[in-house]
């Protein structure tokens, strides 16, 4: 496949040839009329124009060019990583006008180069190919932690699939004292030495993470523990990490609670499979933070509100005197309704006893929630489910059954 490239920049370049795949031939430009007049003459099945070098006037008329001649659908447009809304806004609705492809701004070359490679070959183009789904707060303190981590439980415990919890949680995180641990070796600021170098990959990422006891195939990294730090993670350190989480496990939750404003929380956005946001029925909640965010700074990212699902938390069913309903948060927002879930007086004891699993595992009526948003996902991808308690047992009684016969089972194991 002949593939043509306006670009001018080094770095992706370099992306985009480290990712090629046999038979691919690559035509690198930095003159957009020889582009345009390669691309017309069909030289190139797959045409690719990095915006960023010819500005929002230049790089529509080169897009109006093409649809001229019947390449407009042919075409993927990386736009400017600045934060000009309206020139991108205005890109991405071309676009769609002319039939064109988009990727989302704000996109780092490799990232960039990732998202162009899936689309040039289809599936993905990232190592091992794993989901990843991002859960963030509108507010502190409102249970995103509790919503995000329970998926991630149910998800390992429902499925076959390997599975990794991220804290990105700049400032505060204590998941770490919800599961009754004093301290955490498993960090984020513990692996920013390799992160900052871009070394970190899929296999380290997995050694370092923390296993879940009862949990065997869950995998944590809690938070940042040191909050004068905060400020400081650059973008390109939080896409090596997601990107590293995607060559470990099958499917990775990431809980970037309630901070829209940096790093880790607009890199995980942009780079997610699928997008929560978790809140309450208190107007404070999810009026101002979520509408000022979604509504100004989203768009800049190519982020919208229905790119975002939504799980209404602590909803007190009972009186209506102190909260509005799910289907009115729903409504305010924009977004499709994931869950609804009731408050739950006692959920504090159990934190600070450091028993958050119990919620999850056992017969506390959190469970039932957090296990409807994992089954959507297992069901969604196809993800193999994990055999029930009946099925196990049956398992060993066979097993069992073929021991006592004198046979040599191998290969197959009872969970």
């Amino acid at each position: 496949m002949h593939v043509g490239v306006l670009s001018g920049e080094d770095k992706l370049e370099a992306a985009l040839l480290a990712r090629t795949r046999t038979g691919t031939e690559w035509s690198f430009y930095g003159r957009e009329e020889l582009f345009l007049a390669d691309c017309l003459e069909g030289r190139h099945v797959r045409m690719i124009i990095q915006a960023e070098r010819l500005g929002r006037e230049k790089a529509a008329e080169l897009m109006h060019a093409l649809h001229r001649g019947g390449k407009a659908s042919r075409v993927l447009l990386i736009p400017d990583r600045g934060r000009d809304a309206e020139d991108n806004a205005a890109l991405r609705k071309l676009c769609q006008q002319l039939g064109a492809d988009i990727v989302q701004p704000g996109l780092s070359p490799d990232a960039a180069a990732d998202e162009a490679v899936r689309w040039l070959f289809g599936g993905t183009s990232r190592a091992g190919g794993g989901r990843l789904v991002v859960f963030v707060g509108t507010t502190p303190n409102i249970g995103t932690t509790l919503v995000s981590f329970g998926t991630a439980v149910r998800l390992a415990l429902d499925s076959e699939a390997s599975v990794g919890y991220l804290c990105l949680n700049l400032k505060s995180s204590k998941l770490h004292r919800y599961r009754g641990k004093d301290s955490a070796a498993a960090t984020l600021d513990s692996i920013r030495a390799e992160l900052k170098a871009q070394r970190l990959h899929g296999d380290r990422l997995l050694g370092l993470c923390e296993p879940t006891r009862g949990v065997p195939r869950l995998h944590v990294l809690y938070g940042n523990m040191l909050r004068e730090q905060a400020e400081f993670f650059r973008p390109e350190e939080i896409e090596c990490l997601l990107q590293a989480a995607r060559s470990a496990f099958d499917l990775c939750i990431v809980e970037v609670n309630a901070y829209w404003d940096n790093a880790a929380t607009v890199c995980a956005m942009i780079q997610a499979d699928a997008r929560v946001a978790v809140t309450t029925g208190e107007l404070s909640h999810f009026q101002e933070d979520m509408q000022r965010w979604l509504n100004t700074v989203g768009p800049i990212f190519g982020l919208t509100s229905d790119s975002v699902e939504l799980v209404v938390n602590q909803l007190d069913k009972r009186s209506l005197l102190n909260g509005i309903r799910a289907k009115e948060v729903r409504k305010e927002t924009g977004m499709r309704l994931a869950a609804e879930i009731p408050r739950f007086s006692d959920i504090a004891g159990y934190l600070n006893e450091g028993k958050i699993l119990e919620l999850f595992t056992g017969h506390h009526g959190f469970r039932q929630p957090v296990t409807r948003i994992a089954d959507r996902w297992i069901r969604q991808w196809s993800l193999p489910r994990s055999a029930g308690p009946a099925e196990r047992s049956r398992i060993k009684r066979w097993l069992a059954g073929w021991r006592s016969e004198g046979r040599k089972v191998t290969g197959i194991e009872g969970k």
